[in-house]
């Protein structure tokens, strides 16, 4: 078990003082010109994010989004603000403030919905950043009583502080409890948070000391030599069960170490501070070797997954020394560098894109390929403030240390819990992950081969096999990508469960369920890493017919398989090969063609193969 801290230093006890400055302990102006030539982008990168906002606030103080329509909503503009008052009291520039404040004096005096809880997280944080940087500012002093009403009246949110932890947004009450509980403020509205402070912070550490170590212990596993890392430790995988997406997985680090960290001192405990290491060992071991994180399920390769994690990282590392501080230094830096690679880009007039895909579409509020819930106002705020959260607590020596990550490093192994394990498998040239169960949203949540990445000479990735696109589904199976053992009229869909080292490769057994969850077969299946990527095979029986789902870039078909650049995928006996005119768009590309392999059953096995080519 990890220790926690003894004594805070002189600085964090200053920052600490009133219970009203947040932690993430911000630098004065002056700092601004301690970055090295190093630090240059990772200083720009919140600016990238913040600039075209402020270009855009309405007369009244709300943004425009990209096409020009006003974000009427607490959610985007809280989030945007939140991130520009950070990015003042860290440069020194107050233009970020003043449009920020001229944004919480609309949304504290008209009739915006304030029923997000992300917009009271944000609201209260903000508050308490205000008030101890920017105290006596004209600006703040006439809205901080419109303000602080508004935070006094904060209702809980539907019980999601409760007896158990459901998901992430769990976390962001909890945090929001915790800032207004250091706001100092009081409340007398009947189902007001503040009405009783004692009782509120009360919820909020059950959530925090109990309900979600209880969880993260269930979802706990071993992680060692057998999975690139370079010394024995433990890891989660946990984010909004059952699915547990990837890019859920950062953020909820990112929040639960931020809450821990906005705790008094005197409320923190041992339990928390472990759990918080274990969660983001756990995005560690999720991460490829190029930095990306968010390449399945939902939210796929969104810009906050980096930020979130990077901030996860610094904070575990300021009580670490040796190979585990030298781990977190190395993952931090490497999600800041794919931060800078991936959605800084000339192809968008904003200089910044929320996902790699979204410079094909400048200016649209809604890229293709992206969830029903997307907001480009809301998703540019997240990133803002949780980039202002990592370059706070970046640690002075952020770019010392190994870079090696333990997926650097040859590895094959099962990670992740419930609906959401991935068999993972690092090469020497290759990365490849496999998820293991469907959750019958939409292609990017279906089981099967998440993605194919590919090192260039250069030392570069590149997705070979790139990640699955938004299908449309979110509530029904819609173009799944498992493969299907065709049923009746339709298909039953492979799961594979468990998962144990057999050869060169790993053993499951195999389920074939229908999304009414019916299970028409059982059996098994192999992954078996190549040299260039990977096969999948399964034991089949007479007179089926089997068929096999990859969303690809400028496809095509022959006899014995599909191809796309770069990459082949050869269905053993394959008798059909079918691309779709559909164009389907995800995270990370706006041009994927549904291709479908068909087979029937041989000799008792079918088996896929994916190769990268010119490995």
């Amino acid at each position: 078990m990890l220790g926690v801290p003894r004594t805070p230093t002189r600085t964090i006890l200053l920052a600490l003082a009133s219970l009203t400055i947040v932690f993430s302990a911000v630098m004065p102006a002056s700092a601004a010109d301690a970055y090295g030539p190093e630090e240059a982008p990772l200083r720009e990168l919140p600016d990238l994010v913040l600039r075209p906002w402020l270009k855009s606030q309405t007369q009244a103080g709300n943004f425009r989004r990209p096409s020009g329509t006003p974000a009427f909503d607490g959610y985007a503009n809280a989030g945007i603000s939140y991130g520009m008052i950070q990015e003042s009291v860290r440069t020194g520039d107050l233009k970020y403030f003043k449009s920020a404040m001229r944004s919480f004096r609309w949304m504290t005096r008209s009739q915006v919905p304030t029923d997000s809880i992300f917009y009271r997280m944000f609201s209260a944080s903000a508050y308490n950043l205000t008030r101890a940087n920017f105290a006596t500012r004209p600006e703040f002093q006439r809205i901080r009583s419109a303000w602080s009403n508004q935070l006094r009246r904060f209702p809980y949110q539907r019980g999601i502080l409760g007896t158990r932890y459901h998901y992430n947004k769990n976390l962001v009450e909890a945090l929001e409890v915790i800032e207004l509980y250091n706001s100092g403020l009081r409340g007398n509205a009947p189902k007001a948070v503040l009405r009783d402070r004692g009782e509120a912070l009360r919820r909020a550490l059950r959530l925090l000391n109990v309900w979600i170590p209880r969880r993260v212990t269930e979802y706990t596993q071993s992680l060692g030599a057998e999975q690139g890392w370079p010394f024995a430790t433990t890891g989660a995988s946990m984010s909004d069960p059952p699915a547990n997406p990837p890019a859920y997985n950062a953020l909820t680090a990112g929040l639960y170490a931020r809450a821990y960290s906005r705790l008094p001192e005197r409320f923190r405990t041992a339990r928390m501070h472990d759990t918080s290491e274990v969660m983001i060992r756990g995005v560690i071991a999720r991460t490829a070797p190029d930095g990306d994180i968010a390449f399945d399920g939902r939210s796929q390769e969104q810009a906050w997954a980096l930020s979130s994690a990077a901030y996860g990282a610094w904070s575990a590392a300021k009580f670490e020394t040796g190979p585990m501080r030298e781990t977190f230094l190395a993952f931090a830096r490497r999600v800041v560098k794919r931060l800078e690679t991936a959605h800084v880009t000339s192809a968008s007039s904003f200089g910044f894109v929320l996902t790699p895909a979204a410079g094909c579409c400048d200016r649209s509020d809604t890229p293709p390929g992206q969830d029903l819930y997307y907001d480009v106002a809301k998703y540019s705020g997240l990133t803002a403030l949780t980039l202002g959260w990592a370059i706070a607590e970046r640690p002075d020596d952020w770019q010392s240390g190994s870079d090696r990550l333990p997926t650097d490093s040859p590895s094959d192994y099962v990670s992740g819990a419930g609906r959401g394990r991935f068999y993972q498998h690092r090469g020497a040239d290759i990365y490849c992950s496999l998820r293991q169960q469907s959750q019958y949203l939409d292609a990017r949540s279906d089981m099967g081969l998440s993605v194919l990445k590919v090192k260039n000479s250069d030392g570069s990735w590149s997705d070979a096999v790139p990640p699955r696109p938004y299908t449309g589904g979110h509530h029904r199976p819609a173009d799944p990508a498992a493969p299907c053992l065709v049923y009746l009229k339709g298909c039953a869909y492979l799961e594979l469960h468990g998962g144990q080292r057999s050869g060169t490769g790993y053993q499951f057994s195999a389920i074939w369920r229908t999304p009414r969850n019916t299970v028409v077969r059982r059996g098994s299946a192999l992954a078996t890493p190549t040299a260039n990527g990977l096969t999948l095979s399964w034991s089949s029986q007479a007179g089926d017919d089997f068929r096999v789902v990859t969303f690809l870039p400028t496809p095509t078909c022959s006899p014995s398989g599909a191809a796309a650049p770069g990459v082949s995928i050869v269905l053993s006996g394959q008798t059909r090969c079918r691309i779709a005119k559909t164009v389907f768009a995800g995270g990370s590309r706006v041009d994927l063609r549904r291709v479908e392999q068909a087979a029937p059953a041989r000799n008792g096995s079918v088996e896929v193969t994916y190769a990268a080519a010119g490995k």
